[in-house]
């Protein structure tokens, strides 16, 4: 009997044993485990931020590209301006950026209107008309002086501009351009008609008028203007053909330049080199390639 118990008690003893060593080598490979764990949380973490950095710098790199393509396409928009300089809406840009033409202001300054659609007044044609001369300073000079005509008093905006014009004549034929009414009046605010512009700018430009010639076409009205101002190309750009109606200030505006043009008066930036630019749709597109590669980068992350 004591020899059965002693069997048992040792045998249990040896399996109790054996249980106690399984568990205390669980126990030490349990904590090695959770390193492991850590070790690889910690080389996901880092990998995660070096994607968001890149991505980070993916992001700045494409708006830059998307800078730099926005400035390819500007200088592609010059470059069309500075090709197609013929056409009359650059006509009128070009008396514009070079202080030829400034606009209506109506009292305020910081409001200009250029009115292209409005008909142009006698006093805004005397002014572009003196510009052409070159006697723009002259004018500002006699700014303050009474004229000749009843209706400019001294303080008229235009009234420096109107003395000139009323005694100086065209410099390439000594014919004057410009005249006042029968009843000594100027009638500044009168808006001028195609044929009556086309008559001043061919006295202005048509080298060999004489005051003869130009009395017999003042005798049988509009007599050879309009035929001179064609050939002259002083309507070029110019879409309307009844000549008298009030001409816009946008046609008037291109006939000036045109007369400028036959001057020789016309200075004109050089042209661009040709280069290979982007269009707006190529800019677009290099945007979203950018766009996309930054979204990839950002799902990676994730």
């Amino acid at each position: 009997m004591n020899k059965k118990f002693l069997s048992t008690a040792l045998a249990l003893a040896m399996l109790l044993g054996s249980y106690q060593a399984v568990y205390a080598t669980e126990a030490k490979e349990m904590p090695t485990t959770e390193k492991k764990i850590e070790a690889v949380e910690e080389k996901a973490e880092e990998k995660a931020k070096e994607v968001k950095e890149e991505a980070k710098k993916e992001e700045t790199k494409a708006e830059e590209k998307a800078e730099e393509v926005k400035e390819e396409a500007k200088k592609e928009e010059k470059a069309e301006e500075a090709k197609e300089i013929t056409a009359e809406d650059l006509k009128v840009k070009y008396l514009i950026d070079n202080k030829i033409v400034i606009g209506r202001t109506e009292g305020d300054a910081s409001k200009v209107d250029m009115a292209l659609d409005a008909t142009i007044q006698r006093a805004e044609i005397t002014k572009l008309l003196v510009h052409i001369i070159g006697k723009t300073e002259d004018a500002a000079k006699v700014q303050a002086e009474k004229g000749m005509f009843a209706d400019v008093p001294e303080t008229y905006w235009a009234n420096g501009v109107i003395n000139v014009a009323s005694k100086e004549k065209s410099p390439v034929n000594e014919v004057a351009f410009i005249k006042g009414y029968e009843d000594g009046t100027f009638k500044g605010y009168k808006p001028v008609r195609y044929d009556e512009l086309a008559k001043m700018l061919v006295v202005i430009t048509k080298t060999d008028l004489t005051n003869e010639l130009a009395d017999k076409q003042e005798a049988s009205w509009p007599g050879e203007w309009i035929k001179w101002a064609e050939e002259m190309g002083l309507f070029d750009g110019v879409a309307e053909k009844d000549f008298t109606k009030d001409a816009t200030r946008k046609d008037a505006f291109v006939m000036i330049y045109n007369a400028l043009d036959k001057m020789g008066k016309i200075e004109l930036k050089e042209e661009p080199k040709k280069e290979e630019v982007k269009t707006e749709e190529k800019a677009k597109d290099e945007v979203k390639k950018e766009e996309t590669k930054v979204e990839e980068k950002t799902e990676e992350v994730k």
